[in-house]
């Protein structure tokens, strides 16, 4: 199994819990890491041991060959992995590093049995819509259409109340100047 580990945080308040989770996974013999550049550089600072794997930087040099991107941190962090796999069709795990998470429930603590779940494939995929908005006269640049995928997921579980929301902040407050007096 090829586990992509990608995060944004990592500090001396949750380095000890990476290296348990990163631990827990190297039991399972077949376990093939890759790493995100920033995450690999910054997890480097505070432990030298980090198991050997490929690195990447950018969407188009995610492996193909990838079973899971393994998220971790909070919401944020999941709700910009989004971006990185795109429509690559690769499940995401999004695992809690963070202090509070609707989006990255699982948590790393000594007895993981959901480890070995998501290891063996054991899991249920959940599928979100994007979103996706044009205008012809006016196209979205790359990073408005992440923006706006991203976000999307994200409405697919906050519900269409929240849609209505984004939408009238997306559009009609960042795409048209609002004054104020």
């Amino acid at each position: 199994m090829k586990a992509v580990l990608f995060g944004k945080r990592i500090d001396n308040t949750n380095i000890g819990k990476l290296i348990l989770f990163i631990n827990k996974l190297k039991e399972y013999r077949q376990m093939e890491f890759c790493y995100h550049r920033s995450f690999y550089n910054l997890v480097k600072e505070f432990w030298q041991n980090l198991p050997d794997g490929n690195v990447f930087d950018t969407f188009e040099q995610l492996p193909a060959d990838t079973d899971i991107f393994l998220s971790l941190g909070g919401d944020g962090t999941f709700l910009e992995s989004l971006t990185v796999v795109r429509d690559r069709n690769i499940p995401i795990a999004g695992i809690n590093f963070g202090r509070l998470g609707f989006l990255t429930t699982a948590c790393v603590e000594e007895n993981n049995p959901w480890i070995e779940k998501l290891v063996s494939g054991d899991y249920t995929i959940e599928e979100r819509t994007l979103l996706h908005l044009e205008k012809e006269d006016m196209p979205l640049t790359d990073e408005e259409v992440h923006y706006v995928e991203t976000r999307s997921k994200l409405m697919g579980i906050l519900g269409a109340a929240a849609l209505v929301i984004f939408l009238l902040r997306f559009v009609i407050f960042d795409l048209f100047p609002l004054f104020r007096g």
